[in-house]
């Protein structure tokens, strides 16, 4: 069974804002930290929006986001992305008056037992979400999906990203449970035909199903700090 997970992100203003179904457009963003994992283990996955398009004088305030895991995946903690005060109690109320304008914001902490978190915010704009999923004991494709509702159209519109869950690191080809050139080595050796021992699963690291050159290049890349990811 999914796990269903309901957050609310919405500001109240000292003036109400109608935004006509077609006026309002936006582009969900769910990012992982890694495409792949090891089962147990933890990864942390942003949740956000971009490219608002709205009518002049409009702005989009209020939204509410849902999110299903796969069944190989759980909820570990959550935080919003704001750079909001810290939050002390439940339901904490906060006015801020700059720029001359006065917004109410209203919080809640994001409750892993409960699923769930209240965040207002005048800025919707970029990562609204950060959560930490943890890979439990299923191997094989999950996923996470993103479902954002303006309050203003109820149009709802979702995203998703797909996390391979391995028995073994990617790119841990010698199964010493790090990932450093070691494997880089180990890898070279299994491709040029040594009769050494390797962990085959983390041997395909640009996830194409194949095992050869490129697989060393793009492990190299990872262990040299190349931004790139290992399947």
């Amino acid at each position: 069974m999914k796990k269903i997970i309901s957050l609310l992100v919405t500001v109240v203003l000292l003036v109400s804002v109608t935004i006509p179904a077609s006026a309002l457009s936006f582009q969900v963003n769910i990012t992982p930290e890694k495409k792949a994992m090891k089962k147990g283990t933890e990864q942390t996955i942003t949740i956000g929006i971009s490219d608002i398009n709205v009518e002049e004088g409009e702005s989009l305030s209020s939204v509410g986001i849902n999110l299903v895991l796969s069944e190989g995946l759980e909820l570990v903690s959550g935080e919003t992305n704001k750079n909001l005060p810290p939050i002390t109690e439940k339901d904490a109320t906060l006015k801020d008056e700059s720029d001359d304008t006065t917004f109410e914001f209203k919080f809640t902490q994001f409750d892993v037992e409960k699923q769930t978190a209240v965040l207002l915010s005048s800025d919707l704009n970029g990562d609204l979400l950060t959560i930490t999923v943890r890979a439990k004991e299923d191997i094989g494709e999950q996923s996470v999906e993103a479902t954002i509702t303006p309050s203003s159209t109820k149009t709802p519109i979702s995203e998703d990203c797909s996390i391979k869950v391995k028995q073994y690191d990617p790119g841990d080809v010698n199964g010493d449970g790090k990932v450093n050139n070691r494997d880089c080595a180990r890898l070279i050796q299994s491709i040029s035909g040594w009769n050494v021992e390797y962990v085959d699963e983390a041997r395909d690291t640009n996830g194409d199903g194949k095992v050869n050159n490129r697989d060393y290049a793009r492990l190299m890349q990872s262990v040299s700090g190349w931004n790139v990811d290992l399947y």
